[in-house]
């Protein structure tokens, strides 16, 4: 994976030619309406890059990379790279391309009103998958790197499509659930953890629907989508601070009613759940039994309430946040970390995936948290004196999360758990490696160069050591060939 999934152009929802938008990949804000879906070539699928253990668990991988791909802006066109600078092979594009998404040999090249599936091996036979969007689409991908998942939609109530970049599957998800002018809610989307199972909201009927690459139809559940696994979906019905949650097998057998307090956001692994309501309390559920644990509850700030909840680290930490703090937990509801701001500070949730939470919002970071250890391992400001208003604002995120472009009062710059390289000030562009050990680095005269991130006292000479990829205009990706 590349970090062009998350280099940010993406944060201003840059608005292209035809009216397609991409949308902030951390604050997406949208509902939807009908697509139509044309397929014009189809494309051969690849493996998973993460690998289950047991129950829900994943064991997470750092995607590598063996090249760069540059994409043209103007015509699409692609020339693979090797980490030497040495070309290895061309190929025609599709025509104005606007971003490049990579998963391990998979391309998503996203133009005006559609987006090509490729290989990144451009020797390959398989053809190529384009997928055509209606004007005004909105098209993100979703927060996972274990998958090349896209979600499309206009910006209305209305419709959703669902997109698998690497088989090219597509999933419309109101001719699924049987709807004509369906009501659904991109923000209610949850997925289990490997991506290929999805419950939303359906404002029309109040109800939760599921659907899957993998399943042959669609599934109807009373309430709102609380969490979902392959085997398991849990809902909400509310009233006031109170909620119904019911347990459901995913073909939509009901397996059990627990009455608890209203939850903001859970976990689900295995059989447990792990619930927090907007005061801070936590507590476990058993879905087959019913038997709820109260855990100790949070030590939220005077006055503070629970924004958003969202599982991290792949369902091993859940993400809890405030105004004016954050709680890491493990699945048991013990705290991992907590920390509280001086001020009101917005969060955004971490990709479910990341190893690393860039804590703060693309306008204003803090630091950088391991979510295992919930130890802080990087300050944006390490000088706590530096007001809001010189506020460092993020530019690009690597595919783990572990390393982050800023760009703040001082200029640009790197900033990983183990260095913080100042980036030249005659670079323009910068994207990060998804292991957070290099970057790809483009000068104002276009020179590009792929670096490999030094430690502090080894940063003379940053751009001279690098390896120099040449005169390079278009969209630069890493890939794993």
């Amino acid at each position: 994976m590349s970090s062009d999934d998350h280099n940010w152009d993406d944060l201003e929802d840059p608005v292209q030619p035809s009216g397609l938008r991409l949308p902030n990949y951390t604050r997406r804000r949208m509902t939807a309406v009908g697509v139509m879906i044309t397929i014009l070539i189809l494309v051969g699928a690849a493996g998973w890059l993460a690998t289950r253990t047991s129950g829900d668990a994943f064991i997470l991988t750092t995607p590598q990379f063996n090249g760069v791909i540059e994409a043209s802006r103007s015509t699409g066109d692609l020339e693979l790279l090797d980490v030497e600078g040495n070309p290895i092979a061309t190929a025609t594009g599709q025509g104005l391309t606007s971003a490049v998404f990579t998963f391990e040999d998979r391309l998503g090249l996203l133009g005006p009103r559609e987006i090509t599936l490729r290989s990144s091996d451009l020797n390959a036979t398989t053809a190529a998958l384009t997928i055509a969007l209606e004007p005004q689409w909105s098209l993100q991908r979703l927060h996972t790197q274990r998958s090349l998942t896209f979600l499309a939609s206009p910006n209305s109530p209305g419709n959703l499509i669902l997109i698998d970049g690497v088989s090219g599957a597509v999933l419309d998800v109101g001719a699924v659930a049987g709807q004509r002018s369906p009501v659904l809610f991109p923000d209610s989307l949850i997925a289990d953890y490997g991506h290929r199972i999805f419950a939303l909201g359906d404002g029309r009927n109040f109800q939760t629907i599921v659907v899957g690459f993998d399943l042959p139809t669609a599934a109807f559940f009373p309430g709102v989508p609380v969490a979902i696994s392959p085997e398991v979906v849990v809902t909400a019905t509310t009233v006031g601070q109170s909620s119904e949650l019911g347990v459901f097998s995913v073909d939509g057998q009901r397996l059990n009613s627990i009455s608890t307090d209203r939850p903001i956001g859970a976990l689900l692994t295995g059989r447990e759940l792990l619930l927090v309501s907007p005061s801070g309390e936590v507590r476990t559920v058993n879905v087959d039994s019913g038997e709820i644990t109260m855990q100790p509850s949070l030590n939220l700030p005077i006055g503070e309430e629970v924004v958003w909840v969202k599982p991290g680290l792949d369902a091993q930490r859940l993400i809890v946040a405030g105004r004016r703090s954050f709680a890491i937990l493990d699945p048991s509801g013990a705290v991992v970390s907590q920390q509280s701001f001086s001020s009101p500070r917005e969060l955004d949730p971490a990709w479910v995936t990341w190893k690393c939470w860039p804590v703060g919002s693309r306008e204003d970071m803090h630091s950088l948290v391991d979510l295992f250890s919930g130890e802080t391992v990087a300050l944006v400001n390490e000088d706590p004196e530096i007001p809001r208003a010189s506020s460092t604002r993020l530019m690009g995120v690597n595919a783990d999360g572990c390393a982050l472009h800023l760009a703040g009062p001082e200029g640009q710059s790197i900033l990983t758990p183990t260095t913080r390289v100042p980036v030249p000030i005659t670079v323009t562009r910068v994207t990060l490696s998804p292991d957070a050990k290099a970057a790809l680095m483009v000068t104002n005269d276009g020179r590009a160069r792929l670096i490999t991130l030094p430690e502090p006292d080894q940063l003379n000479g940053l751009l001279a050591n690098g390896v120099d990829l040449g005169i390079r205009r278009g969209i630069l990706a890493f890939t794993n060939r």
